[in-house]
């Protein structure tokens, strides 16, 4: 059986945590395991999904506040319980390709209606900028916050921290300002507030893309903000 698997970016569980399980060569096959073949969606086995949405639905698109990974699997011996599959042993045969996650994402978005291509395009823009391809410069993404400010008409100073974060301080950060964007876009859409649908893009996602880990107001009228890793670096320092 083919399927669907979501790992962090750094080849991590999205929901277990833990170790990379394996260095992102394909393929690979994981160690076998014990499968239960009871009812229950939740049980021991190695989980994957019929379908990429729904893996990404439930792994999460950026679960660690980088972008996740998506990979087809091969599995046999499988145990199908509502939208999950799981199995004694995986085989990542290979990532999928930026055409596969793509068409994920919006297939993901079915449930925005008529804006699902506009939510799947967005959606997309953002998984981009929180790959953080570019190389982190605290000019460029000072400028960038500088430009998000702006938007929100806000005159903040800005405050650079020095410390790289931890993934447990960035994390609920970074996503939830992909979660506010998206969320202010569809009520605009909709017509349920008035409003540019891309204000809440503007700046904040540049500096994601340019380097930016994660920015959080710091004191009164003060944004403070630290720099990610190396782009060769992920989140838990590995690459």
């Amino acid at each position: 059986m083919i399927g669907y698997k979501v790992l962090t970016r750094s080849l991590c569980s999205p929901i277990q945590g833990g170790a990379p399980l394996f260095d992102g060569r394909t393929p690979w096959t994981t160690p076998r395991v014990a499968c239960d073949t009871g009812p229950g969606p939740c049980a021991p086995g190695w989980h994957f999904c019929r379908d990429p949405q729904t893996a990404l639905r439930i792994g999460g698109c950026w679960p660690d506040g980088w972008t996740s990974a998506l990979w087809v699997v091969e599995a046999e011996d499988v145990v199908e319980r509502q939208d999950k599959c799981r199995a004694p042993q995986l085989t990542f045969a290979r990532p999928t390709t930026d055409a596969e996650n793509r068409a994920a994402v919006l297939a993901f978005c079915a449930p925005f209606g008529a804006h699902q291509a506009a939510m799947a395009a967005a959606m997309d823009a953002w998984g981009r900028a929180l790959a953080r391809q570019a190389p982190a410069s605290a000019e460029v993404v000072e400028a960038d916050l500088r430009a998000a400010l702006d938007a929100r008409q806000l005159s903040w100073r800005l405050r650079r921290f020095e410390a790289r974060p931890t993934r447990a301080w960035w994390a609920p950060w970074d996503a939830g300002a992909a979660r506010e964007a998206l969320t202010v876009r569809y009520a605009r859409l909709m017509g349920w507030r008035g409003g540019d649908p891309a204000q809440y893009d503007v700046g904040i996602q540049d500096a994601y893309r340019h380097g930016l880990a994660a920015a959080l107001p710091t004191g009164p009228n003060e944004l403070g903000y630290a720099l990610s890793a190396p782009s060769w670096e992920g989140p838990d320092g590995h690459p």
